[in-house]
């Protein structure tokens, strides 16, 4: 049996060079930071906003014998990435802004397939 439950982590969220964040995360959700000042991505009229979204995954997958409970392998997989408030439409300031509804559904759905994806070689035993 594979068993996908939460893991808790440090804040680790991937930007295009580095690494931010402060505390904990646990799961699959959202991590605002209106603080940080970030550049507009590639591509857009360059200048700096504050703040930032980051979809996260924090995951644990676990391979259990399905007879005796026992846990066979884990594997913890942390997936984050950050978007800036560059990208927000309409001229939004709020990190919570910067992704619609869907796009925020759609984003940690794929984000929890690929840290499964990433995990599952080393759950089971697959080198």
């Amino acid at each position: 049996m594979v068993l996908i439950t939460k893991h808790r982590g440090n804040a680790a969220l991937r930007r295009a060079k580095e690494y931010v964040g402060s505390g904990k995360i646990e799961g699959v959700g959202f991590y605002l930071d209106a603080g940080l000042d970030v550049d507009s991505p590639r591509g857009l009229a360059m200048h700096t906003r504050r703040g930032f979204l980051a979809p996260f995954a924090y995951i644990k997958v676990t391979l259990v014998d399905a007879k005796t409970m026992g846990v066979i392998r884990e594997q913890t997989v942390e997936e984050t990435t950050t978007v800036s408030t560059a990208r927000a439409e309409g001229g939004s300031h709020n990190p919570g802004d910067v992704l619609t509804s869907a796009q925020k559904a759609a984003v940690l759905q794929a984000m929890i397939r690929k840290a499964i994806a990433r995990a599952m070689p080393a759950v089971l035993g697959i080198k």
